[in-house]
């Protein structure tokens, strides 16, 4: 009696257990039905519409003073007059007033 009980208790490895495929066939409906609504969430959100073109442009800041013109001429400057300075004493020139 005791070796029928202990045989009941033995584990039969010669099958091999395998997965029904219909359990597959639902977790690859569950997977597609997530990638669909991920994608139509990305979708809505815009992430797949085309980028808008920007112009560019530069803003410059006018001031009233620069609209009014008083003379606009193109030439050269010329002396009246010519003066040659010149010191006995070495040294450095730090301002020159001149009008």
């Amino acid at each position: 009696m005791e070796n029928e009980d202990l045989s009941k208790l033995k584990i039969d490895k010669s099958r091999v257990i395998v997965r029904p495929k219909k359990r597959r066939r639902v977790i690859y409906a569950i997977l597609g039905i997530i990638s669909i609504i991920v994608f139509v969430s990305l979708y809505v959100k815009g992430v797949f519409t085309p980028s808008i073109q920007v112009r560019v442009a530069t803003v410059t800041q006018f001031y009233p003073s620069q609209a009014f013109t008083m003379l606009n001429a193109s030439g050269y400057v010329v002396a009246q007059r010519k003066s040659a300075l010149a010191s006995k004493v070495t040294g450095r020139l730090i301002w020159l007033g001149v009008e």
